[in-house]
């Protein structure tokens, strides 16, 4: 699968076409509903009430009806301003806020009770980019850790990045929230079969230069006409070139 960070920095990728295309995917508003309520459930709340709630990279608002959802008051902030357009045509339930959150945030220390997506879920590359983020968060004052969900799944496999920060109030302590282990669920293995599925899809039709996947085309079609007993070419070398002055 494609990743977003390898075309272009966010706030360019997520332009209003994909800005668009992705408050649009079925698929990508059910995954996002499920990453949203497995964040929701990371932060470890203090029962009882209405929270007030950071989403840090709060995109199209798809965290934030979630947040609605639930009954708590949040704030979203992103680096898209096409994304937050989304957002605010939707008519989410909490302020929007421009944001570079590398730069920082306009708010006051202890403003908010928790931020999602600051327990941060990510799709590592490598062992050594896991390493970086938490020793990079352990050194700015957080405590915490990585947490992994379905860690014997191949493809259903989360990362988290839960942290705390601030001294905890009276019982409530910080501890890491335990990681779903087991058989994956029904919904979840629906998901693994579609991204099976797009992977094949896109070995098959990956470097290959159209005439590539042109000719592919012409040899499984013939091959068809023959199953169905018509008299067709046999296939060779010149199958599929394109042929001066023929228009193919």
């Amino acid at each position: 699968m494609s990743r977003p960070e390898h075309f272009a920095p966010p706030e360019i990728f997520y332009n209003d076409l994909e800005a668009q295309k992705y408050n649009k995917n079925t698929r990508m508003i059910q995954i996002q509903t499920r990453l949203s309520r497995r964040a929701i459930e990371l932060l470890a709340l203090p029962a009882g009430g209405s929270k007030m709630i950071l989403d840090i990279g709060c995109g199209s608002g798809l965290s934030g009806t979630v947040l609605d959802d639930d009954g708590h008051f949040w704030v979203g902030c992103d680096i898209s301003r096409s994304m937050l357009n989304v957002a605010e045509d939707r008519d989410v339930g909490g302020d929007l806020l421009q944001n570079d959150i590398g730069e920082g945030l306009p708010f006051r220390p202890s403003s908010f009770d928790g931020a999602i997506r600051a327990v941060l879920q990510f799709y590592p590359e490598t062992p050594s980019q896991m390493e970086f983020l938490t020793t990079a968060a352990t050194r700015a004052g957080f405590s915490g850790g990585l947490l992994v969900d379905y860690p014997n799944s191949t493809r259903q496999k989360k990362y988290y990045l839960v942290l705390f920060s601030g001294t905890p109030v009276g019982a409530f302590q910080h501890q890491m929230p335990r990681a779903l282990d087991g058989e994956v669920p029904d919904e979840l293995q629906e998901e693994i079969a579609f991204q099976a599925k797009r992977e094949r899809f896109n070995e098959r039709h990956a470097k290959k230069s159209p005439a590539e996947q042109r000719r592919e085309w012409i040899v499984r079609k013939k091959a068809k006409q023959r199953a169905q007993g018509k008299a067709v070419p046999k296939d060779t070398k010149y199958t599929a070139r394109r042929r001066p002055g023929r228009g193919f």
